[in-house]
């Protein structure tokens, strides 16, 4: 699967456990739980297993020199060594590490995550990444346990950690609306999970946008015009007709313009797309699209455009470029 969100949530869970004051045997109870969950869906877990899990014994590598690899081992290549991997309770484990104890039990999949999260050491952090991947709990089919859900939900589901998801650009996988949830056939416990927040997350700030765009208008502000396109793109498949997230998205566009002119152009059909229904925000639509012209090196186009923006709505953008225009007459900007 390779995901990077998954494998960091992974890494904290270990950090947190390793860090809290069970007792060892709930300690590695936990830690095995956790890494047999996270192995099912990220291979390089198996491979290369944190470094915690080592020390406590769960999961154990040696070098050697054998060909054959044992059924219950797995063998990694590190430059010219071999690496012999195997784990706790296993035939293996006793033959190569003399560690003859059978695994620890593992918990119900809910159960695990209420234990993780409620630890001593858990932080916002942690919280938050379990939250966006809670998903992966019923995917893998685990019987529901009803209380201790109800649990979970009550530690998890509260606004300030609802703050702290968004913050977060892992949490971009979340679903845009409960419509788009509850049309694509979201499994029921993961609509439930997630209503909440969509809805929490969709409300109107006092600038008049969601919370999520004035997230996305805070990261084009800094310049992260990459992930402000993928996000845009994203939410325009639920909100095609947004004017604040089509801005966003043609800015994005345009500032990455200059490593690829297929971005302007695409920029220019949505423009001429969206000026076709009268936005409320014309002169913006308009400016952008005077800043492709440019780009695309129609300067003519542009300086009409500018000059519009410039005469009709004193837009003082407009006004600069023109500046700049006249400064620069005859050289390619």
């Amino acid at each position: 699967m390779n995901d990077k969100g998954f494998l960091y949530l992974s890494s904290l869970s270990f950090s947190v456990i390793d860090r809290c004051d069970l007792p060892m045997e709930e300690k590695k109870s936990l830690l095995y739980s956790a890494y047999s969950f996270f192995a099912l869906f990220e291979e390089e877990i198996l491979y290369n297993p944190d470094k915690i899990l080592i020390k406590n014994g769960i999961c154990f590598a040696q070098e050697t020199d054998i060909d054959r690899v044992p059924f219950d081992c797995l063998m990694v290549e590190e430059g010219d060594k071999k690496i012999l991997r195997y784990d706790i309770g296993s035939e293996s484990c006793k033959k190569f590490s003399g560690v003859d104890e059978p695994a620890p039990n593992k918990l119900g999949l809910y159960d695990m995550v209420y234990r993780i999260v409620t630890c001593s050491t858990a932080t916002d952090e942690l919280k938050a990444m379990w939250y966006i991947y809670f998903p992966y709990i019923p995917l893998t089919n685990a019987p529901l346990d009803h209380d201790v859900y109800a649990m979970l939900k009550k530690v998890m589901l509260t606004e300030s950690l609802y703050k702290k998801v968004l913050e977060s650009k892992y949490s971009d996988i979340i679903y845009d609306s409960i419509k788009e949830m509850v049309l694509g056939g979201v499994d029921p416990i993961v609509t439930d999970w997630y209503v909440e927040y969509v809805e929490w997350k969709n409300v109107k700030t006092e600038k008049g946008v969601s919370r999520e765009v004035e997230k996305y208008q805070k990261y084009l502000a800094k310049g992260d015009f990459e992930y402000v396109l993928k996000g845009t793109e994203k939410l325009l498949n639920t909100f095609p007709t947004d004017q604040e997230i089509l801005l966003m998205n043609i800015a994005s566009r345009v500032s990455l313009g200059n490593q690829n002119k297929r971005l302007l152009e695409e920029a220019l059909l949505l423009i001429d797309e969206t000026l076709r229904r009268s936005p409320k925000k014309k002169e913006y639509f308009l400016y952008y699209k005077g800043l492709c012209k440019m780009g695309l090196g129609d300067i003519d186009e542009a300086k009409k455009l500018f000059e519009i923006l410039d005469g009709e709505y004193h837009f003082e953008l407009a006004t600069f470029m023109l500046s700049a225009l006249s400064k620069y007459k005859g050289e390619k900007i």
